[in-house]
């Protein structure tokens, strides 16, 4: 090892560099040698001369042939080590052998002093002492940087001059030999610092090397890093878009679903009103038992018809956000009682026990959706009965909790029904999804009533869950949020149910602008059996002149017509009052439409209210109350 790591090292005891310096510091000491080697050939040569003048030319000759030869060999040794490649050096064993060289060079140097041993070479001996003092000091930078060979050399050339001066006596001779000596010192502790400061700077520059190679290799690495993370970039951009593409082909196929929805709603509530309205005018007729069990079948076969197509409408509305809640006050045990009646006889006719277990600490009156909490409950129900064949079902209220101003209601629906894979309950509540494909054909259905059932109870705030095994039934487990009313909302609730029992007649004259013959005459047979005077116009084009020749009540105008639409008639007539200043006419749209935003255009145009079709009674009732409240007559 010809480092003293721990001391001369200034970056600590890094191998790496250690290794490299070692070899640097022998590769600087043969580099430097090599004119130093020359130079000394000249003097050997020039010494060789002054020799013969006095001693002859045998023992110069050979001495100087040794000394060359020895030069030579160290010459072509380092001319060898040159050669090889870096990876084949061996830098040990050529300290060592260069070791032995210079310390022989420096002896075969030193016996030149048997030559001045005879009188009459004193000065020929000072001339040596300053050459031999010179080459000491030109020593010093090539051999300084292996401690052992510059030691050796300055030993073996220097001790024995200085010795061979206090050999010959005499205070002058003294004080140079000691000189000598002296300069012996200095000549070491200059050669070690040179090395100090060799070897730091060779470390500084390896350690600056190396650095600048893990810069460069970093550099690299970011710059690789830095182009994965481009085309990472460049792939997230990509499925960005891609994504934005898939979002409009789904907000597209949405919409498309939901004017398709509009359209087939549009439809089917047409020809739907005109069956429903009908049997609500035969209803109100003479007829025996046998004719009204016939009429009875047909009613439940109608809502039947309209039922399935509210719940298409309703997933498509709880699909899209958009199937708002009303909030009103109502009486959630009778509104329970009005789902369990129906249920209940529905179980009987099958042989079912029906129990419904209420906590008769609930409170009367909540505010909610009471359509949705009856829709929720029919569903549920209605399933349990219709996958039950033997047994019972039980509806409980199990229990409830005050949540700041609301209460959580907690459900529980037990059946002894047919019950469910464990791997169907999965998808239990995935959209016109049931426990297997026959069980459509069995039972029919949509498969929609528990998706819109489970998103009902989300929106209401709570969730539902369900147990079940194959043979051994099912348990549906639901709680619903429902707020707790003021004494103002009970009181509006309670008005409105007495106004919807009591029976009234209405005075006034009534237009109707409606294009589907059958609807033309079940609304107007509806609206004067409530006494009003009735005027039919087949198009919206008929229905502005109409609209403009006469004073009326009320205006009735479908949506969707030929000729002209219900939304350009009721702005040519919003139109023609402003500018004639005539007295506002209230417009009340028929539509079959199933979107808001049709809903909200009808608001936009004009018109002041809506009726959804098929139309039934209540409805009309319900906008005449609003918009006809001096024209009720109440029958006695």
């Amino acid at each position: 090892m010809l480092l003293n790591r721990q001391k001369e090292m200034p970056f600590g005891d890094d191998q790496g560099i250690a290794k490299k310096t070692e070899h640097r510091l022998v590769e600087l000491l043969i580099l430097n040698s090599e004119f130093s080697l020359y130079t000394l050939i000249a003097l050997v040569l020039g010494f060789y001369w002054l020799l013969t003048r006095f001693h002859g030319f045998i023992w110069p000759t050979v001495w100087v042939v040794g000394f060359v030869g020895l030069l030579i060999s160290r010459a072509v040794h380092m001319r060898r080590f040159y050669q090889r490649d870096e990876s084949k050096r061996r830098y040990k064993r050529t300290i060592n052998i260069y070791w032995v060289a210079v310390s022989l060079t420096a002896l075969y140097w030193s016996s030149l002093l048997i030559f001045f041993v005879q009188p009459g070479t004193q000065s020929y001996f000072t001339f040596y002492t300053l050459v031999t003092v010179g080459i000491a000091c030109v020593a010093i930078s090539s051999q300084a940087p292996i401690p052992k060979i510059y030691l050796s050399f300055q030993i073996c050339l220097m001790v024995p001059l200085s010795a061979f001066y206090l050999s010959l006596g005499g205070m002058e001779n003294l004080i140079l030999g000691s000189t000598i000596f002296l300069l012996l010192g200095f000549v070491v502790v200059l050669s070690s610092r040179i090395r100090r400061g060799t070897v730091q700077s060779i470390t500084l520059e390896l350690a600056n090397q190396k650095l600048a190679d893990t810069l460069k290799y970093e550099n690299i690495k970011a710059e690789k890093l830095n182009k994965s993370l481009l085309q990472e970039i460049g792939k997230r951009e990509q499925t960005e878009q891609d994504l934005i593409a898939a979002i409009e082909e789904a907000r597209a196929a949405s919409k498309a679903k939901s004017d398709f929805l509009a359209v087939i709603s549009h439809e089917i509530r047409t020809p739907m009103n005109g069956v429903m309205g009908m049997l609500d005018l035969v209803s109100d007729t003479a007829l025996d038992k046998l004719q009204r069990d016939y009429l009875g079948t047909a009613s439940r076969s109608a809502e039947t018809l309209l039922r399935l197509l509210n719940d298409l409408l309703d997933f498509s509305k709880c699909d899209q956000g958009a199937l708002p809640l009303e909030q009103s006050a109502f009486l959630i045990r009778e509104a329970a009682d009005e789902v369990i009646s129906l249920m209940a006889d529905r179980a009987k006719k099958k042989g079912l026990k029906f129990n419904f277990n209420w906590d008769e600490s609930v409170p009367d009156w909540v505010t909610g959706d009471p359509v949705r909490f009856r829709q929720i409950l029919g569903n549920l129900v209605g399933n349990a009965v219709k996958f039950t064949f033997q047994g019972e079902v039980s509806l409980s209220l199990v229990s409830y909790k005050r949540e700041g101003e609301t209460f959580r209601f907690f459900f529980k629906l037990e059946d002894t029904g047919v019950g469910i894979e464990t791997g169907a309950i999965e998808g239990l509540f995935e959209p016109f999804t049931q426990a297997d494909s026959s069980t459509t054909r069995k039972f029919g259905g949509t498969g929609l009533g528990l998706a819109i059932s489970r998103r009902l109870i989300r929106m209401m705030g709570g969730e539902i869950d369900v147990h079940s095994s194959i043979g051994e039934g099912s348990t549906f487990s639901f709680d619903l949020v429902l707020g707790e009313p003021d004494a103002v909302e009970i009181e509006k609730s309670l008005s409105s149910q007495l106004q919807a029992t009591t029976e009234k007649v209405y005075s006034g004259r009534v237009l109707v602008v409606e294009d589907d013959v059958v609807n033309q005459r079940v609304i107007r047979l509806l609206l004067e059996g409530l006494g009003l005077d009735v005027v039919v116009a087949e198009n919206g084009e008929i229905g502005v002149g109409k609209a403009k020749s006469a004073f009326w009540d009320l205006l009735f105008m479908d949506c969707h017509m030929p000729v002209m639409d219900g939304l350009t008639a009721t702005e040519k007539i919003r139109e023609h009052e402003e500018a004639n200043g005539l007295s506002y006419t209230n417009i009340i749209a028929l539509t079959a439409s199933a979107k808001k935003s049709d809903k909200d255009n009808c608001l936009i145009v004009g018109m002041d209210d809506f009726i959804a079709k098929p139309v039934r009674k209540l409805d009309l009732i319900t906008v005449l109350d609003t918009w006809l409240p001096e024209a009720v007559i109440v029958r006695p």
